[in-house]
């Protein structure tokens, strides 16, 4: 590779996050079951805005300093994210974003290859190449599994991205301790597309006031804390939309609890307000 040389892989080949939108993390945002019957919810998704805040996110995460501090002994940065694609079956790909990297202005090949033999005696790094490269029953892998691996291959061919985007996640693994999918993004995966997760399909059972309360992250937070609903609401007294739709809580989290117990219970936006006053 040259100095500023552009180099295009995607979170198919780096998967510090996993932006799957089919029957993956956001799988248990369309289910509900309990012990006596499993029941599928009908919900209807914004796929432009998932798609959108996917992008946005993993743009924030590529772009941490930690991450910029663990590419920069490989003489690599990330530079943004491109397009979000979606294969048309899932029997062998999944959903990808783009992910853009340059060489930097320090770039040499020499220092690549040096970095990369630093993370060789790293157990992380070699137990994370394995596990994630090493061919086996059922799996034909196209990457390195080793430094070493990676190294011959780079030399033989400068251009070959998914040695690259090893010599990435090895530098990651070394640096940052990277073993599966960031947890950071598990974590705002779950809060903000599985438990909210554009399943707007609420709003077909909620009144607007109580949507917009619960849209509002600051006030339905100030809410919730004044009238601490998690210990009055019991299994019991769970939402149910009706007989046949999704039962227990849908979506799952505690501000969509209180609104659908609000829902039920006849009360507006404005009298769980008033309520979360006359308790503070």
């Amino acid at each position: 590779m040259e100095k500023n040389q552009r180099i295009e892989l995607n979170t198919a080949l780096c998967p510090l996050i996993v932006p799957d939108t089919y029957s993956c993390f956001n799988f248990d945002a369309f289910y509900s079951g309990d012990d006596e019957e499993d029941v599928f919810c009908d919900v209807d998704i914004n796929q432009e805005e998932l798609v959108s805040a996917l992008i946005d996110e993993a743009r924030k995460i590529w772009s941490g300093d930690d991450i910029d501090h663990a590419l920069k002994p490989l003489g690599l940065r990330f530079v943004g994210c491109g397009t979000f694609h979606s294969p048309k079956e899932y029997n062998f790909r999944t959903d990808d974003i783009d992910l853009y990297f340059e060489t930097t202005d320090e770039y040499s090949d020499e220092k690549f290859f040096d970095a990369l033999r630093s993370f060789k005696e790293d157990k992380s790094v070699v137990r994370y190449l394995e596990r994630n490269y090493k061919s086996c029953s059922g799996f034909w892998s196209f990457t390195p599994d080793s430094i070493d691996g990676i190294i011959i291959k780079l030399k033989e061919d400068p251009d070959h991205v998914q040695s690259i985007a090893a010599a990435i996640m090895a530098a990651l693994v070394f640096d940052l301790g990277v073993k599966e999918v960031d947890d950071e993004f598990l974590n705002w995966y779950y809060e903000e597309v599985v438990s909210n997760c554009y399943p707007i399909e609420f709003n077909k059972y909620v009144n607007d006031d109580l949507i917009d309360l619960y849209n509002d992250d600051v006030l339905v937070d100030e809410v919730w804390n004044a009238l601490s609903f998690r210990s009055n609401l019991s299994k019991a007294e769970r939402w149910k939309p009706d007989e046949s739709g999704c039962h227990d809580n849908f979506p799952n989290n505690d501000a969509a609890n209180m609104i659908m117990w609000a829902q039920r219970k006849g009360y507006s936006a404005q009298d769980l307000i008033r309520m979360a006053k006359e308790a503070s």
